[in-house]
């Protein structure tokens, strides 16, 4: 069997995503050489695996199933745009979440403790939770960018419910990024019958 590309996310429901399309509508006049993420494949990762055989994928989603139990649903809010890396030539355009209660810290906490008992390395960066608006491929105008997103470019604060995780399967296709759900895990759902 061929390996499969999976990370585990949260999805972002419709008006955020509207309002992602609108800041990326924002930037289109500077005329940047970027491939910007479609709205509807707008998503929080919590934790990236890589290519794994499609036979893990059970087991992926016990250690998830582990992660959700303690965690009931939550909100986060949209925060400021800004780009990584933050010094430099950025190569992303992204929204900040705001979590307040550090509800979402903790879940991530939880995803990587279940899935580093599995094998999978925890993350050597630290958790930066933002939802990725596009990607820059050039310098192009990056400097009007710059000077855009440290004005304090401002976005309609729109909340975000979180209310459970998805594994995904992501495959490349001429048309970008598509992502495939492989299993959605509610918070704070009891252990599900995983043959």
């Amino acid at each position: 069997m061929h390996a499969i590309r999976t990370f585990v996310a949260i999805d972002i429901p419709s008006p955020a995503r509207k309002v992602i399309a609108a800041v990326q509508r924002r930037f289109l006049p500077l005329d940047l050489k970027a491939s910007w993420v479609r709205p509807e494949n707008v998503h929080l990762t919590l934790k990236f695996l890589g290519n794994i055989d499609p036979d893990r994928v059970p087991e992926v989603s016990s250690a998830l199933a582990k992660a959700t139990l303690s965690s009931k649903p939550f909100s986060l809010s949209l925060g400021k745009i800004g780009l990584f890396p933050g010094k430099g030539a950025p190569r992303v355009i992204w929204v900040g979440l705001k979590d307040a209660e550090n509800r979402l810290k903790f879940l991530h906490q939880k995803v990587e403790m279940e899935l580093s008992r599995i094998g999978f390395e925890p993350e050597a960066r630290p958790f930066s939770p933002h939802l990725t608006v596009g990607r820059i491929k050039s310098r192009k105008n990056v400097r009007a960018l710059k000077e855009r997103v440290v004005s304090g470019e401002s976005i309609e604060q729109v909340t975000v419910s979180v209310t459970g995780i998805v594994l995904y399967k992501s495959e490349l296709t001429p048309e970008g990024s598509r992502y495939i759900n492989l299993k959605a895990l509610p918070l704070g759902d009891s252990l599900p019958n995983i043959k």
